[in-house]
């Protein structure tokens, strides 16, 4: 009785006196400071992306992101973030505003899974919810998971026991436990105003790798080449509408430890490159000793999928093709070689990147495809190579098979022992070319030691410290021999 009248007093003096007549112990209480949730700051409150790809299993990410934070210290998460992300790599700052002041950043990837879910409440109340077989009711009944090794064990009704067939019902997720990664930070936050704030970051399994398609004209003698940067995302999100750069070179980073063209005839060569466009090509940029390209219009890069941007185009481009034979390396300080060896000549494309050939930009390193016209004028597949890094002023040589119709047989005429360390060998080559036009061949020869040639049947030259140079021509259907004796001293 009393107490009912105490409240009514209160309720009056509340009502005439306002609320500071209120009794401290009748008020409200008020939430604590510490109990207060960091302020998330999602994927909608994203103002720009802005994505650097390497050609290596790495990427730079800065993600701006408008926020409103309070004056002073405060919490806030940095939600939907890579899983491969690398938490050391982390730089906030606040865009063009008061600097924020860091006081502490966090990696939260303490994922919940029905494992943690477990773990965590070992020595806590559980419920756990299952079909009653006699009653054929849904029951629940309150137990205190006591381990999990081995399994679940639970007290219940002072009795313990393990594989109950209910299912466990947890009262709430436990803190620290996220269902996605996330960045936390705590800050001093100066600025009164919302403003926009990045997070910079790498991330592994985000990366791309330059793809080349070339397209060979009818006669063989011009091409189209086109550059894919070809981006694979296994980082755990995707990337909506980001401007992408592509770094091409080597990026040093140390090992971690924790994770169209159309068929046409022409008159003459000069007819055949004014048809063509000029270059496309994405804009670049020098980085030190790396190239960046910028494709010209921001992407989705999609967790799980493959993306392929655009980053060259190149019509009319001078192609020399010539047909080369290297020998196996068959040369021996130890024994003469027997036998009769039949091989076929690779088939080498040569362009030169130069401006005068419409290119000469910094080629990454890739894969390049290359397709000829058939008989009946259809694109077919040649054959595939890889591209070494080409820097302007080089030459692309790609070698895209073999010729079945150049054929070379090659025998030992002559092995000669002239000292403990010094020999005399001889090699007969049969060259065969059943094409229909006369064919040039350039031929190389591996010679081991200190060697020189005594005698040759056509010219050469001394290509390097271990390898000799032939060129020659084989009219169609006819045979050339190629004969030489070689002196050298075994190392």
């Amino acid at each position: 009785m009393i107490a009912r009248i105490l409240l009514c007093l209160a309720a009056l003096a509340l009502l005439f006196l306002g609320p500071r007549a209120v009794p401290p112990s009748l008020a409200a209480p008020k939430e604590k400071k510490d109990d207060a949730r960091p302020i998330a700051v999602g994927v909608e409150e994203r103002a720009a992306l802005f994505l650097t790809l390497y050609q290596g299993d790495f990427s730079l990410v800065r993600d701006q992101r408008r926020v409103s934070l309070p004056l002073g210290t405060v919490e806030f998460q940095f939600l939907e973030i890579p899983a491969t992300i690398l938490p050391e790599s982390v730089r906030l700052h606040a865009v063009g505003e008061t600097p924020l002041r860091i006081l502490e950043q966090r990696h939260e990837a303490d994922l919940i899974s029905p494992q943690r879910l477990l773990e965590r409440h070992v020595g806590k109340t559980v419920k756990l919810f299952f079909e009653n077989p006699f009653s054929e009711r849904q029951d629940e009944i309150p137990a205190t998971l006591l381990s999990i090794e081995g399994g679940a064990v639970f007290l219940i009704d002072n009795e313990v026991t393990y594989n109950h067939p209910g299912r466990i019902i947890f009262p709430k997720v436990p803190e620290g436990l996220v269902s996605r990664p996330a960045l936390a930070f705590i800050v001093e936050n100066a600025a009164s105003r919302p403003q926009r704030i990045e997070a910079a970051y790498l991330v592994h399994g985000l990366s791309w790798q330059a793809d080349y398609v070339l397209v060979l004209s009818e006669r063989e003698d011009r091409a189209e080449l086109t550059g894919w940067a070809t981006i694979e995302n296994e980082s755990g999100v995707s990337y909506p509408a980001a401007v992408v750069t592509l770094v091409a070179g080597d990026v040093p980073m140390l090992p971690q430890t924790g994770f169209r063209w159309k068929k046409k005839r022409f008159d003459s060569p000069e007819e055949h490159i004014r048809a063509y466009r000029p270059m496309e090509e994405a804009p670049r940029e020098e980085f030190g000793e790396v190239h960046l390209f910028r494709p010209e219009r921001p992407t989705t890069i999609r967790q799980g999928r493959m993306t392929q941007l655009r980053f060259l185009g190149a019509e009319g481009l001078a192609v020399k093709r010539e047909f080369l034979l290297v020998s196996p390396g068959r040369h021996r300080s130890d024994r003469r070689q027997e036998g009769v060896s039949r091989e076929n000549a690779y088939v080498v494309l040569e362009i030169e990147n130069r401006k005068e050939n419409r290119l000469g930009i910094p080629l990454p390193y890739g894969i390049v495809r290359v397709y000829r016209s058939d008989a009946q004028g259809a694109l077919q597949f040649a054959g595939e190579d890889r591209l070494k890094a080409a820097s302007p002023g080089e030459s692309v040589r790609l070698t895209t098979g073999r010729a079945f119709d150049l054929i070379a047989e090659r025998r030992q005429i002559l092995w000669k022992k002239l000292a403990a360390d010094t020999f005399e060998t001889a090699w007969e080559l049969l060259l065969r070319n059943e094409r229909r036009e006369e064919t040039s061949l350039r031929v190389i020869e591996s010679i081991p030691g200190d060697w020189m040639i005594v005698s040759a049947s056509h010219p050469h030259r001394k290509l390097t410290a271990g390898e000799a140079e032939f060129r020659l021509s084989v009219p169609p259907g006819k045979e050339v021999k190629l004969s030489y004796t070689a002196k050298f001293r075994s190392e």
